[in-house]
């Protein structure tokens, strides 16, 4: 621990104040690239219109989202949006893209956006100029988009307050177009299945259970060639939320999951449940026994506390005399959120016989402590986690037969252990 607090203190001091600002990421209320780029010069600096074909859908009648994209070019539609967006209520989460300045249509491919979502989401394109000025004036400050700026509003109201929730996208010519159809893409999977609107959906469609191999990792993407010759794709948020697909899939490995014909995504989440489910920790504790020493990410950490997860679906809370010998270390000092650290196994019983398991970091030696190789989530993919992995995204989750284990998958371990406890200003 005491090289741990050392290279704390020496990267606390290399980095100061402007890696926190970096961390922050681009703040839409800058003077910096943001869609104020490109905002009109006053009211009425009105861009050209949107032929408007679809103002009566804005009521949001219906079970579904409208089957095609929805395009507002006039101030009324344009305040009857916004007052839809933030009466709650609203079944499906709305993807709003803007046209840039001067143009008609958006740098954003709307309708590709629509064929990779489905029904998951509606699709609005709003134009930039009265219409985007008549939408601003009723949105709260920082809500808004305009000028080639895009966003997904959930259908929970945080991003009310915090605007920051819904992520603003900005696409400054049409090289940016795809980048932002992925990023929106996967903006509205996270809502859906957050919210559990993909899984209503499920329940109401036909999904088909089908198998094949990973072809390829592209992105926040696997590609799998299905049994049947068809292709499939998975995005992220359909296997582990808040972990890239590379701690989860590799190349030729094989997998089933329910595949969704009309967006052709296959969701993992079932195949992955023994991992990222309550029945993680049973898992774990039949893989290991105690003085291992084992792999874990660093979740949530305060001054006196610490989480970590040797399985996404199994978190240890530790107290700062399971981390340190000194009484005066803040624990989170020592770790950040999403690193990977090494702990050994500690098995306990209590006075009513039952075993528990759990970790302790203050005897371990950086230098002397191998340790075993992090356990696949799925049968025949790689380890979920390596030593020197660090991943500051926030975790999302809901959610071998040897006493060693290797890469083999979770799928595999024993069934023993189960008694274990376990933006800007307006345009």
């Amino acid at each position: 621990m005491v090289k741990r607090r050392r290279a704390r203190e020496d990267a606390r001091r290399a980095t100061g104040t402007a890696g926190a600002r970096a961390a922050a990421g681009p703040d839409p209320a800058d003077g910096g690239r943001s869609a104020t780029t490109d905002r009109p010069a006053g009211r009425d600096a009105a861009g050209p219109r949107v032929s408007e074909t679809a103002i009566p859908r804005l009521a949001g009648a219906g079970s579904r989202p409208p089957a095609g994209v929805v395009r507002v070019g006039d101030d009324a539609g344009a305040r009857a949006l916004a007052n839809r967006l933030l009466t709650p209520g609203r079944r499906w989460p709305v993807a709003l893209i803007s046209t840039a300045a001067g143009n008609d249509r958006p740098y954003v491919d709307a309708e590709a956006l629509k064929a990779e979502i489905g029904d998951l989401a509606e699709v609005v394109v709003l134009s930039t100029g009265s219409p985007s000025w008549a939408f601003s004036e009723v949105m709260p400050h920082m809500t808004q988009v305009y000028g080639g700026a895009s966003r997904v509003y959930d259908v929970e109201h945080d991003w009310v307050a915090n605007p920051r929730r819904s992520t603003l996208r900005f696409a400054y010519s049409a090289a940016d177009g795809p980048s932002v159809v992925d990023g929106l893409t996967h903006d509205v999977l996270n809502i859906a299945v957050r919210s559990g609107i993909l899984d209503r959906r499920r329940a109401a469609t036909t999904v088909v259970v089908v198998g094949g191999k990973v072809a390829g990792l592209v992105g926040e993407r696997a590609l799998v060639l299905l049994d049947d010759g068809g292709m499939a794709s998975v995005p992220r948020e359909l296997a582990v939320p808040g972990l890239s697909l590379e701690q989860v899939l590799q190349v030729g490995q094989r997998v089933e999951g329910g595949l969704d014909r009309e967006t052709r995504f296959l969701d993992l989440r079932a195949a992955l449940e023994p991992a990222t489910g309550p029945a993680a920790a049973a898992r774990f504790a039949a893989a290991y026994t105690h003085g291992d020493v084992v792999l874990a990410r660093v979740g949530a950490v305060s001054r006196d506390v610490v989480e970590l997860q040797p399985l996404p679906g199994f978190t240890v809370r530790l107290g700062r005399d399971r981390v340190t010998g000194n009484e005066r270390d803040q624990l989170d000092d020592l770790f950040t959120t999403g690193e990977v650290v090494a702990g050994r196994v500690v098995v306990e019983t209590d006075e009513h016989g039952n075993r528990r398991v759990s970790l302790r970091l203050d005897d371990i030696d950086d230098d002397i402590d191998e340790p075993l190789p992090a356990p696949a989530l799925l049968d025949g993919g790689p380890p979920w986690l390596l030593r020197q992995a660090t991943d500051t995204r926030p975790w999302e989750a809901a959610p071998p037969s040897s006493r060693r284990p290797t890469p083999s998958g979770v799928g595999a371990l024993g069934s023993a252990g189960a008694a274990v406890a376990a933006g800007g200003p307006a345009p």
